[in-house]
């Protein structure tokens, strides 16, 4: 069942983290170990992800999965249980990382090899844990709660966002959402945010997305007559 964005509430945070996955794991299949400048990228954005997958694992845990329990114990017991072996799993991939950022020449790239193949199980386990969440949680969410109160959750895990951790999630999820997706999350955005806040998550937009997609962005939102904004012919 399609439900409206609003109360989907795993919707635009799986979209940036299948984006997320999918771009690192592009990154490491394809990183050459002798370049020392490209190996600091490719590891600092492994870093990032591996950093941000903990954190949605505990966002999902505290406020979802307890609102949850509260309600209907042991209905997301699944759900549960795959967030444990995740942890496990970032674990093993940080020592995975850490093994090979210590390793020159043959031994670097074999052990990079090692760690693209350990990411890749990890990203298709986490794609099969999210179409589980996106159908059998959502509608146990449903069910368990009306949209207002499904809405509250969401923004209780909104609130519970350091700045840094939510600009890192930005980065991803702006440009993996459609551009109808875009412009509902940037309107919302710039109803309940400080302008000088909004600002900055407009900067993360025009940093990350494609010109086409940020000049439909800033059309949407009115922005294209302000200078600097976009270019209008």
């Amino acid at each position: 069942m399609t439900r409206p964005a609003q109360t989907d509430i795993y919707r635009f945070i799986h979209k940036a983290i299948r984006l997320m996955l999918a771009d690192t794991l592009c990154a490491l299949a394809r990183l050459d170990c002798d370049d020392e400048a490209e190996r600091d990228v490719v590891h600092a954005q492994l870093d990032e992800a591996l950093d941000l997958c903990e954190s949605h694992v505990a966002h999902e845990n505290e406020f979802i999965h307890a609102a949850i329990d509260a309600v209907r114990p042991g209905a997301v017991a699944q759900t549960a249980d795959d967030h444990v072996d995740h942890l496990a799993g970032i674990g093993a991939l940080r020592a995975q990382a850490a093994l090979a950022r210590g390793r020159r020449g043959a031994e670097a790239r074999e052990a990079t090899l090692a760690l693209y193949r350990r990411f890749a199980v990890f990203a298709g386990e986490n794609f099969e844990h999210m179409a589980h969440e996106e159908s059998h949680n959502t509608d146990v969410l449903h069910a368990c709660f009306d949209p207002h109160e499904i809405r509250a959750i969401e923004a209780r895990i909104h609130a519970a966002i350091p700045p840094g951790e939510m600009a890192a999630t930005l980065r991803w999820m702006i440009p993996a959402l459609t551009p109808q997706e875009r412009l509902e999350m940037f309107g919302g955005m710039r109803a309940g945010m400080p302008a000088p806040v909004f600002d900055g998550v407009l900067a993360i937009a025009r940093r990350h997305l494609p010109a086409s997609g940020w000049d439909k962005l800033a059309r949407g939102l009115g922005l294209a007559q302000h200078e600097g904004l976009v270019d209008v012919a």
